[in-house]
């Protein structure tokens, strides 16, 4: 009798411990959520594949693509300015045309964004590798084709993470030390054909009495460059470095001029060239949605400095992977950001893409993906913003598991292999391309 009395204590006693646990999971659901989903994308690893992507002839091998649906709409008028510049630009390569995209995982390992840059920049040149950040310092995942290293710990915070008060800046991570002898070592690739060496590099990063200021230096410890943090020249937390050659590698040491200064604290890092061409900029964070970018305080501060001609947004994934998907909260999410980017760079155009189908948790259909896709083109059309529905293009709800079956999407349903960035990226390049030829042929009429 007493052992079957012990046994029911203990029942209970588990049974009250996961009712406790559960309740803190749920009051803080969206931290717990997004905090998973980002450290679990932080080990994401590219599945490596072999489907070869044709170079023409998509509708053979892919018939589920709806390639009627390519093109971006509703840009005659939203995006004629872009158009005019890579009209111009087709004709004569020397002026710098500055794209910025962003987005959430799909954008981070830079696989979807990065073929989209060379695409672009194979036609109409290449201004340079664009903005990066040191993903490494800040233990996350980041693109194949830029390396970082440190010599100290540096803290960071990325902006879904909601309880962490570290202001966030242009590239949705934040990164920080007092350590005053930090340096950051930075390497550039070239991808394919593209060179990617720089003679100008940009820093994002605070601008106070307090904050350390900054050697630039070769790899052999020459220094090349030098920047006071007290001194503001041109936009908020921007300081540039024009360097006599051109360079696949640097280091940024800090450097503790005065005994005020405590700390550095970095938001990214801008790469480029001298040349004519395309300087496209990507941002992406894992688990990333609308409100996390509302949020970020320096964000649209520092996205000025980029100086866009196109801003390309590429979210909503997140926004509508967990349930219950909240359509007015959506709507107001996407209302704010994207009024605020309009009024920040009035002299950029926009263009919204639609997210991928997906699944939620590996197996389960996600019809709230889709809602979200309309919602997005609602949008667009309501306040004359171009978009590229890639959500109806690639086959509408449910097509993600046919992405699967033909080896263009992960296990997990969400992110897809490389051929499957590669082939979303020629869609999106092809869709730009037709959009442009139109914008020419009615011109000449």
């Amino acid at each position: 009798m007493m052992t079957m009395k012990r046994n029911i204590n203990r029942l209970l006693l588990f049974l009250l411990l996961n009712i406790v646990i559960l309740g803190n999971v749920l009051a803080q659901k969206d931290t717990v959520l997004k905090d998973s989903v980002a450290q679990k994308m932080d080990s994401l690893t590219l599945v490596s594949d072999s489907v070869t992507l044709p170079k023409d002839g998509l509708s053979l091998k892919y018939k589920f693509l709806k390639l009627n649906l390519n093109k971006i709409e509703n840009d005659s008028i939203a995006l004629a300015s872009f158009y005019q510049k890579m009209s111009q630009q087709r004709s004569n390569r020397k002026q710098k045309i500055s794209i910025v995209h962003i987005g959430d995982s799909h954008l981070q390992a830079d696989f979807f964004s990065g073929e989209v840059r060379k695409l672009l920049q194979g036609e109409f040149g290449n201004a340079g590798r664009g903005l990066m950040f040191p993903f490494k310092l800040a233990n996350t995942n980041g693109t194949n084709n830029f390396r970082s290293s440190t010599n100290v710990k540096w803290d960071a915070k990325r902006n879904v993470m909601l309880n962490n008060p570290m202001p966030i800046g242009v590239c949705g991570i934040t990164i920080r030390t007092k350590n005053q002898r930090a340096a950051i070592n930075l390497n550039i690739y070239d991808a394919d054909a593209i060179c990617y060496a720089f003679n100008k590099l940009t820093l994002f990063h605070d601008q106070s009495a307090y904050e350390y200021d900054y050697f630039v230096c070769d790899s052999s410890g020459f220094v090349l460059g030098y920047i006071n943090s007290c001194i503001k020249k041109g936009p908020a937390f921007v300081s540039e470095v024009q360097l006599d050659t051109m360079l696949h590698s640097c280091v940024i040491n800090a450097y503790k001029r005065d005994t005020v200064q405590t700390s550095s604290q970095i938001y990214g890092i801008l790469l480029e060239n001298g040349s004519g061409g395309i300087l496209y900029n990507t941002i992406g964070v894992n688990g990333a949605e609308f409100r996390d970018y509302n949020e970020s305080v320096y964000f649209q501060d520092q996205l000025v400095a980029l100086y866009p001609d196109l801003i390309i947004v590429s979210l909503g994934t997140n926004d509508a992977y967990n349930p219950p998907f909240k359509k007015d909260e959506f709507y107001d999410n996407l209302n704010n950001f994207l009024t605020t980017v309009k009024k920040r760079n009035p002299n950029s155009v926009i263009l919204l893409t639609t997210p991928a189908d997906s699944y939620r948790r590996y197996r389960l259909k996600n019809p709230d993906m889709q809602t979200a896709a309309e919602m997005i083109k609602d949008y667009c059309k309501q306040n004359n913003i171009a978009y590229w529905d890639f959500h109806s293009i690639m086959g509408g709800l449910n097509s993600v598991a046919t992405w699967y079956k033909s080896g263009l999407s992960q296990y997990d349903r969400v992110h897809f292999t490389r051929a499957g960035y590669e082939l979303q990226a020629k869609l999106f390049f092809d869709a730009i391309e037709k959009g442009l030829n139109k914008y020419e042929s009615d011109r000449h009429r």
